[in-house]
């Protein structure tokens, strides 16, 4: 999300008014998982929502990526892609917090505090970090390393295997 305004100007050469509505889409998307969230992994559990959310978000950034390089018409296809991104990783958070709750012989206080102080650390550490790969290695570098992030999300998504729990 962050990036998504500065990539579409800079990168795609988009207009003000099309760069803000990279991160719109991914924000509106975002809440709609958020507030269908709770349905959605009801009905295919944990893993699999982590799991396919991760995969949708690669496969938003993907399209976005894409559009550069296969030269085409973009601005539809950004928002859709940006969009994507939003909605695949709108759920994990949630599912990584509950299942942090839930880890054989680790109060789930303790479980849910290490879960969000690595998180905060992540959103600290991040930017700056992203920043420095984008300085030397352009704005695009960013979008595959968040990309190649929800990949290894993805590939994780076994761990919370046995720690699932029905949602109430």
């Amino acid at each position: 999300a962050d990036w998504s305004g500065l990539y579409l100007r800079v990168v795609r050469g988009a207009g003000q008014g099309v760069s803000g509505y990279g991160y719109a889409a991914f924000a509106a998307l975002m809440v709609t998982g958020r507030l269908t969230g709770d349905a959605i992994v009801a009905r295919t559990g944990e893993e699999r929502a982590l799991f396919t959310g991760c995969v949708l978000a690669a496969v938003g950034l993907a399209v976005v990526i894409a559009t550069g390089w296969l030269q085409m018409p973009g601005a539809i296809w950004w928002l859709l892609g940006f969009a994507l991104v939003g909605a695949g990783i709108s759920n994990g958070s949630p599912i990584i917090y509950r299942t942090a709750g839930r880890v054989p012989e680790v109060p789930a206080g303790a479980g849910i505090a290490t879960a969000v102080g690595i998180g905060y650390a992540g959103f600290l550490a991040g930017p700056p970090g992203l920043g420095f790969i984008g300085q030397h290695a352009g704005l695009t570098a960013i979008l595959l390393c968040v990309m190649a992030l929800c990949c290894v999300m993805a590939s994780g998504s076994r761990l919370v295997r046995g720690l699932t729990a029905p949602v109430r």
